[in-house]
């Protein structure tokens, strides 16, 4: 017998099963497959950890483009309010494009505090242990994390926005 020769010996008990785990799947005496069972179960946890951070991330996207249409919108509806008023020559009419400018500022900057929240849930959600995950879509915990919803509001990402049009608004107002 040969020094690296293998007999019975050398494999671990049990028989070899023909399954699509290959090579490393074993089945013991009672039949039951302890290193794919252990792999099933690894890997769906680490699916589900996938899959959590997938929807939360999915949640920040939505977020972000709901931010992208209301500026879209607020372009849009000024424009065409400015446009009004340029026909009728009613300077008072100009002052009608405010009131969009207020309104999307103020809802795209409750959709900006959502999206932080959502950042910070999935960094928590990043670090937690595959086997801790609940597929909760709860921010609550981290509401104290993130700036208050006015104070989003008036932060430079948004006002450098939202104060250019209300120049432009009040430069056509003037200029009139």
């Amino acid at each position: 017998m040969a020094l690296n020769s293998c007999d019975s010996d050398c494999s671990p008990p049990g028989r070899r099963s023909s399954s699509w785990y290959g090579e490393y799947d074993w089945v013991d005496d009672d039949g039951y497959n302890s290193v794919g069972a252990w792999w099933e179960e690894t890997v769906n946890e680490a699916e589900a950890k996938l899959k959590h951070l997938e929807l939360i991330q999915g949640v920040i996207n939505r977020m972000a483009s709901n931010s992208f249409f209301l500026k879209g919108w607020c372009v849009t509806l000024v424009s065409a309010v400015l446009a009004l008023s340029a026909k009728d020559a009613d300077r008072r009419f100009a002052l009608l494009a405010y009131y969009p400018v207020l309104m999307f500022w103020i809802l795209d900057g409750y959709f900006l505090r959502q999206e932080r929240l959502f950042r910070k849930l999935y960094d928590k959600v990043r670090v937690t242990v595959e086997t801790a995950i609940d597929f909760s879509m709860d921010t609550s915990s981290f509401v104290d994390a993130v700036q208050s919803w006015p104070r989003v509001t008036v932060s430079v990402t948004l006002a450098v926005f939202y104060l250019t049009m209300v120049g432009a608004i009040l430069l056509v107002s003037i200029l009139r």
